[in-house]
């Protein structure tokens, strides 16, 4: 079976080699793990009994953080101008959001903006 898909298999060794490192996987759900493992570092995320403390990596920076469901859907946004960010598990109307996973974009002046995921339960 391999034998006769050689050609498919083999063909990105025809791409230049500093086209490898960026076709060694399709696999989107690998990709954006590794994008927020390279851009976890600049942010902690605490949970604590009953709401997720964000806090930026240097004290005192202004961040905007941003709460989306798997469907794309913002379900929160907050704000500090000067350290942690505070999130209660609900959405912007106070309805506590269901369990699962969602999506954290955490963005502060003049950094690249984080990603982030969490489990609430």
């Amino acid at each position: 079976m391999l034998d006769d898909a050689r050609e498919e298999v083999l063909a990105h060794t025809r791409l230049p080699l500093e086209h490898w490192r960026k076709t060694r996987t399709n696999n989107p759900m690998e990709n954006l793990n590794a994008q927020i493992k390279r851009r976890s570092h600049v942010v902690g995320i605490f949970p604590k009994h009953g709401f997720f403390r964000i806090a930026p990596a240097e004290e005192g920076v202004p961040m905007t953080v941003s709460v989306f469901d798997l469907a794309g859907r913002m379900v929160w946004n907050g704000a500090s101008s000067s350290g942690d960010v505070l999130w209660n598990k609900c959405t912007t109307t106070g309805t506590p959001v269901p369990t699962g996973i969602y999506l954290l974009l955490i963005e502060s002046d003049g950094l690249d903006p984080v990603t982030s995921k969490i489990v609430v339960r």
